[in-house]
Formats: C-alpha cells, sequence, structure tokens
C-alpha cells in the first residue's frame, strides 16, 4: 500500500498591499476578495484568498510471480492487482470573489457574472467549507497476468516464447 496526503496553496504570498487593506474585504476578519475583470490582469485575493485543496491518495497493490525450470523449458507467470483510490476536495476563494462579464462593468460598478463569498468560514478552520466543491472520489482496479515460456534449444540458442501479458482495466468512477 501506498498513501500520499498533500494539500495545494492556501494563502497568496502577500506582495501586494491592497491584500490585507480592511477596507476592501467583504468578509468579516478575512482579507480581499478575489477579482476577475476582462482585459486585466486577475487579482487572487488577499492573504489566505486562494482555493486551498486536498488530495487523497492510495494505492493497494498486489503482485505475485512463479518461475519453474522443467528440462529445457523455464517458464514464468504472474499476476498483478492494483486498486488507485484518489480523493481530492476543493474549498474555492474563501475571502469571497467577484467576477465582471466587461472593463466596463467593472469602471461603472455594473452587472456582475458571478458573485461569491464564504460566510460559513472562520479564519481558525483548516479547510474553507461553503462555496468549494464536495469531496470527490475517484476509483480504479486494474489487473494483469503474463506468461512466458523460455526454451533452450540449444546450448548456445535460447527461444524466448512470450511474455504474453493480458491487462484487465476497469473504467474509473
Amino acid at each position: 500500500m501506498n498513501r500520499l496526503t498533500t494539500q495545494g496553496l492556501s494563502t497568496s504570498p502577500g506582495n501586494n498591499p491592497a491584500a490585507s487593506d480592511p477596507s476592501l474585504r467583504i468578509l468579516p476578519g478575512r482579507d480581499a476578495p478575489a477579482l476577475t475583470v476582462p482585459g486585466i490582469t486577475t487579482f487572487t485575493g488577499g492573504t489566505g484568498g486562494l482555493t486551498t485543496t486536498n488530495f487523497w491518495f492510495t494505492n493497494f497493490q498486489l503482485y505475485e510471480d512463479l518461475s519453474v525450470q522443467k528440462g529445457k523449458h523455464t517458464i514464468k507467470t504472474g499476476a498483478l492487482f492494483i486498486r488507485y483510490r484518489y480523493n481530492t476536495q476543493v474549498a474555492a476563494d474563501p475571502n469571497g470573489e467577484y467576477n465582471f462579464d466587461s472593463l466596463g462593468d467593472f469602471l461603472t460598478n455594473g452587472k456582475l457574472s458571478a458573485f461569491h463569498a464564504d460566510v460559513s468560514y472562520s479564519g481558525n478552520q483548516a479547510t474553507p467549507t461553503g462555496t468549494g466543491f464536495p469531496e470527490r472520489g475517484f476509483r480504479q482496479n486494474v489487473a494483469g497476468s503474463y506468461f512466458q515460456d523460455d526454451y533452450r534449444w540449444l546450448p548456445n540458442l535460447t527461444v524466448n516464447l512470450g511474455p504474453v501479458m493480458r491487462w484487465l482495466p476497469c473504467p474509473m468512477r
């Protein structure tokens, strides 16, 4: 079994002084929200404003090989089974987000194409909730087998018959 747990970026580097300006926040105790306007660079929000992504990868592996030598034959066979488990959970825009359809809408305080604010988030949570996606799980089974026969025809000539492999991947779900 192999297991890996990791988390993607959960905070911005804070190199923009406006990122922590309290007058720009839209949620109590949070910094500036993300801002997307066509034609200008996207502002990813203040400190703690980047999407937080958690990943869990687990693989279960079973392998078995057998080798038998009988006369001029060396027969090798084996099988494997791998179970892949991949889970991910994304908490999107914990500081909130404004999306505008055009630069004109942004400059005239016009229509928003989208607005998100995670009102259930509190600063001491490890992972924000609310605007994120539910945890997703992907599973896949892979099975395989092989057969090989090495026949020693002469002392200086060996004929290899194989390996013949059969892989049986199952679709992800």
